[in-house]
């Protein structure tokens, strides 16, 4: 099979039913995925789903409808190739932190439990941590949410508020293999990014497998791609450049 020809796989309502961890016929059992009605916010969410549903959220919060439409896509597609269920989301900053710095005169009042400002962000997006860290040009805090979001819209939140001198959402140290997700009107599009060789400096090798599925779970395999080889970047993976930027 050339997987480098876009391949479909047409799943019918009862092979999705089968994948989602629905109970068949014969009373077998697969992974049990959460429903809308267990899961109120987004201090459920986890995993690879939570990942990608937060970096291509154009909310702080998270749609939790669009988080387990992503998360049922990751199990239909890593049942078509089970080896890329070693691949997991790598996030390019915490979804769960922000950092965070005053003022010198906002700070002294902060120390003396008077900064009231951010009360009412810290109570909608559950605050659960603030980590002092003491620097000589001045104190620094990490705070920590019970609840992933989307932290690049929520640093727009707090760099509102008075007495701010910088709100950010930090990063991570080096690079792993990542999945990313691209959300077209009518198809969402995978690329599995198995990656290797001097990762804490940014990984030099790449093999990516590209995947497009539609509303009925029908999965297109676009292909894969090897960086370190001599061929021309393929049209499905210069296409998704909006996915590729998280990569």
């Amino acid at each position: 099979m050339d997987i480098k020809k876009p391949l479909k796989y047409i799943l019918t309502a009862s092979s999705v039913f089968l994948l989602l961890g629905c109970q068949s016929s014969d009373d077998t059992t697969e992974t049990e995925l959460v429903e809308n009605s267990e899961l109120e916010n987004t201090t459920h969410m986890e995993g690879d789903a939570a990942i990608l549903a937060v970096e291509t959220s154009k909310n702080v919060q998270v749609d939790v409808s669009d988080y387990l439409q992503i998360q049922n896509e990751l199990i239909v597609i890593e049942a078509i190739n089970n080896n890329l269920s070693d691949i997991s989301a790598f996030s390019t900053w915490p979804i769960n932190q922000l950092k965070l710095g005053f003022t010198t005169e906002t700070d002294i009042v902060y120390q003396n439990g008077n900064y009231t400002a951010w009360d009412d962000l810290n109570t909608r997006y559950k605050l659960s941590n603030i980590k002092e860290i003491k620097f000589p040009s001045g104190n620094h805090y990490t705070l920590t949410f019970d609840g992933q979001y989307n932290t690049e819209l929520l640093v727009e939140k707090y760099s509102t508020l008075p007495g701010i001198l910088y709100v950010e959402t930090g990063g991570q140290i080096g690079d792993a293999s990542d999945i990313c997700l691209e959300i077209t009107d009518s198809l969402h599009y995978y690329i599995y990014d198995l990656a290797w060789e001097d990762c804490p400096s940014g990984c030099a090798k790449h093999i990516y497998s590209g995947f497009s599925v539609d509303a009925a779970f029908n999965v297109t395999i676009l292909g894969t791609y090897i960086n370190e080889e001599l061929e021309p970047m393929p049209e499905w993976f210069r296409q998704r450049s909006e996915c590729r930027k998280w990569l």
